[in-house]
């Protein structure tokens, strides 16, 4: 039985469309937030989502690995986000050799006017796209979501 070539090459379809992404947001922070990069925009993400998510700010060294990145490149990427005033590094309450990232104030305060820039960059990305076929990928990507993060979990 012959097979599908388009089949076997959707993983590099996705990881494409991934990285086209990627610069497409680079692209548009650089424009709106003149030095964030993508590799910054990660890091943000990660703290805003366990913000969000859980609580509260998020451990270095777990910051570090959900982000695939060392220790240390984590460390000097939040300390140029510190010094820009949009994350702060506290001491963490439950291990004092250990520092918990948040957002600073002054982020949480700009937080509609980022929610607002992240809709409209939404929005652009997805220009065309019949609204039930946007419906029908969010469906796809929160049940990826749902399994990468049992994965992560490992259950």
């Amino acid at each position: 039985m012959a097979s599908n070539p388009k089949k076997e090459h959707e993983w590099l379809s996705i990881l494409h469309v991934a990285n086209l992404i990627g610069r497409f947001f680079e692209k548009r922070s650089q424009e709106n937030y003149n030095s964030i990069t993508i590799g910054q925009s990660k890091i943000l993400e990660e703290v805003f989502f366990h913000k969000y998510r859980y609580g509260e700010g998020i451990m270095l060294k777990e910051l570090a690995r959900n982000v695939d990145i060392s220790a240390s490149s984590a460390s000097q990427s939040v300390e140029l986000l510190v010094h820009a005033g949009i994350l702060e590094r506290t001491p963490s309450e439950k291990d004092r050799r250990a520092v918990v990232i948040t957002p600073s104030v002054k982020m949480l305060a700009k937080h509609d006017e980022m929610k607002t820039y992240l809709m409209s960059f939404l929005k652009e990305l997805l220009a065309g796209i019949d609204p039930e076929e946007i419906d029908a990928f969010f469906k796809v990507l929160g049940r990826i979501e749902e399994g990468l993060e049992r994965e992560k979990q490992g259950k």
